[in-house]
């Protein structure tokens, strides 16, 4: 590895891999689902996404810039992610699960959700040890939240305060802030902005100069992405007058499933020439969000333009998607002639989306770019790696990439990436374990009256096998069951074929666990005892393993 590098990370909201035709590999395949093979990775044949896309008639929306990025860079195939928005990005922030940073759910509006992590973020690290790199936040940031505050004596309610605003610079300490602090939709009373709604044209605002100290909060009548990609750019601009080198983060809203047409800005984004799709409404999902995938690849073309080509020689970019796409997205993107996802007829299953354990709601695109990259696609075809990964790795990279010295989590594999990008083994983690839960966590996780509500872990290995088990039934209402499922991933990308049913009111769990055999067992016993060995087997779903 070279000297320290400049650090641009590109996050995307709710946009899951089967929409980038990078991944796309079905024009190797032969029909039979059984026959597939994967001539780039045949150890790891046919994800979820490639899958997914044998089952429809869907149109890539064209992302030249993702292409170019994928084609002469390195494509992570196993990256994988939370399977909702906040603690995705505090993860990325800390480089720890999100049982340890506390945010298990998607901020939503209560001051018991606060980001209670007690280490220090990427960004308070880089200024403990006087990193001369400018720490710059574009965007979204949606890690925390807090609502008693006003400002100007305007009560700001529960869902956006001046506190929650300020969080990226006062508690993150990124030097510059540009964006919105929170999700789209959450009311701010004073401003016309509906609560609910996915209005990219209408948003609010805070500005943080690191320089001056000066800090605004102002609702804009601009479109949310073109002020992003313009932020970005001016960032880029002040730290090349500094001298400064850079982590940036550009944590897009969009591609995050719109509403309708003008709710999503489509003709402005047309209008301003990031995406190809005209001004009317299309009338269809489908383009909709094509629409905003184009315009988001546009963006990170603009800003990738940006750069000097001195900087780019010296700027490691990633591009990650921070859960997998919504039920809405997965629906506009099957087979018209089948009947909807998820019915008799058409295996591609809508529940297997954002905020469930399945990969289509945990399984990131990931591509790389940059020096760094060993042996990378040369412009013809991406090199593809296939270890397994988090986004907890993609943290501990960027510390290496600034020159920080980060402490690693137990069980954290620093190296994993290192070595993706030195192309030195096809080794990734041995597991990789993912959790859900009510936020509120508290040491008995399986406990409601603690606040712990565990919803579900996700247990994988190298091998390609996963073990879930899930908390079914309404909370805090409603009874409540767990479920056993396992399922062997590299031979059933569409996890459509569940190993080991078993529920907790099943009065033969044991008796299912006995009969299992063969390799299914094996696997089983092997994923089963690292969430044991976690503390992570909820009561009543104990086994004897034999």
């Amino acid at each position: 590895m070279g000297s320290k590098r400049n650090v641009i990370v590109f996050l995307v909201d709710d946009c899951g891999r089967e929409y980038y035709s990078c991944y796309d590999q079905t024009s190797y395949n032969p029909p039979a689902p059984s026959a597939r093979v994967d001539p780039l990775t045949s150890h790891w044949a046919n994800q979820w996404g490639e899958a997914a896309q044998d089952q429809s008639t869907f149109d890539y929306p064209p992302t030249p810039w993702l292409d170019f990025a994928a084609k002469h860079g390195l494509l992570l195939e196993r990256m994988n992610v939370a399977a909702m928005c906040s603690p995705t990005r505090c993860s990325l922030l800390t480089g720890r699960n999100n049982q340890e940073h506390t945010i298990g759910n998607a901020i939503q509006g209560s001051d018991e959700l606060a980001f209670g992590y007690v280490g220090q973020t990427i960004y308070q690290l880089m200024e403990a040890q006087h990193s001369r790199h400018a720490r710059i936040h574009v965007g979204k940031w949606h890690c925390s939240n807090s609502y008693r505050h006003s400002i100007d004596g305007m009560p700001l309610g529960r869902r956006n305060s001046e506190r929650s605003f300020q969080t990226p610079v006062q508690d993150g300490r990124a030097t510059y802030f540009d964006g919105a602090v929170l999700n789209f939709g959450l009311e701010v009373p004073g401003y016309e902005f509906a609560v609910g709604g996915q209005h990219h044209e209408r948003y609010v605002r805070a500005r943080h100069d690191g320089e001056s100290g000066e800090f605004h909060i102002e609702q804009l009548e601009t479109h949310s992405l073109v002020d992003e990609t313009e932020a970005a750019i001016e960032a880029l601009a002040r730290v090349r007058a500094k001298g400064q080198p850079f982590l940036m983060n550009v944590w897009f809203h969009a591609v995050h499933t719109p509403n309708d047409w003008e709710a999503m800005g489509g003709a402005e984004l047309s209008r301003q020439g990031f995406h190809g799709y005209g001004e009317a409404d299309p009338g269809d999902d489908a383009r909709r969000i094509a629409a905003f995938t184009q315009s988001v690849d546009t963006a990170c073309q603009r800003i990738y333009d940006a750069l000097t080509p001195t900087e780019r020689d010296d700027t490691m970019i990633v591009f990650l998607s921070d859960n997998g796409s919504t039920a809405t997205m997965l629906d506009s993107a099957a087979n018209p002639s089948l009947p909807p996802a998820g019915r008799a007829g058409n295996p591609y299953d809508r529940m297997h989306s954002k905020r469930s354990p399945w990969q289509g709601g945990i399984g990131a695109a990931c591509v790389i770019l940059g020096p760094d990259v060993a042996n990378p696609g040369g412009g013809r075809k991406p090199r593809v790696w296939s270890g397994l990964c988090g986004v907890e790795d993609l943290f501990h990279q960027v510390a290496r990439w600034t020159g920080v010295n980060a402490t690693a989590a137990p069980g954290t594999d620093v190296e994993v990436l290192q070595r993706a990008l030195d192309d030195s083994s096809p080794d990734g983690r041995r597991a990789y374990t993912q959790r859900a839960f009510k936020n509120g966590f508290h040491d008995d996780i399986f406990s409601e009256a603690q606040g712990g509500a565990m919803r579900f872990v996700s247990q994988q290995n190298a091998n390609g096998w996963k073990l879930l088990w899930i908390r079914a039934g309404r909370f805090p209402k409603g009874d409540v069951t767990w479920e056993w499922q396992l399922y062997a991933m590299h031979r059933d990308p569409l996890e459509a074929r569940n190993r080991f049913p078993a529920k907790q009111s099943d009065e033969t769990i044991q008796q299912r666990y006995d009969v299992l055999s063969g390799e299914a067992r094996v696997q089983f016993n092997e994923l089963y005892g690292s969430l044991r060995d976690a503390n992570l087997i909820p009561p009543g779903m104990a086994l004897v393993l034999s």
